[in-house]
């Protein structure tokens, strides 16, 4: 992924343009990418674990450095796992992998 589209996601998903994605945001972005439901993973959870893992600073936001390094490992995590892994994990990475590209 590129920069730009860092930037375009980080700024569709930081609806108040404060420069953070909130845990409410986080959550709609979360909504939109995924149909959690389906694979029977709750928004908390998903919401819990992009926190734990793009906010370094602990603020609970998520700024655009933290997302985009998290982005980055993310995707490159799920990308190995899904083409070794069960039904779930393929069809979460073709989410992905749609919405990011």
């Amino acid at each position: 992924m590129t920069l730009i589209q860092f930037c375009s996601i980080f700024t569709r998903a930081d609806t108040d343009n404060d420069g953070h994605i909130s845990e409410d945001e986080l959550e709609h972005l979360i909504q939109e990418v995924f149909a959690l439901e389906k694979d029977q993973i709750s928004k908390e959870y998903a919401n819990a674990e992009i926190l734990t893992h793009f906010d370094s600073d602990k603020s609970g936001k998520i700024n655009l450095s933290e997302f985009k390094k998290g982005c980055t490992k993310w995707l490159e995590k799920w990308k190995k796992v899904a083409n070794n892994s069960d039904t779930v994990s393929k069809n979460i990475w073709k989410q992905v992998s749609f919405y990011f590209h």
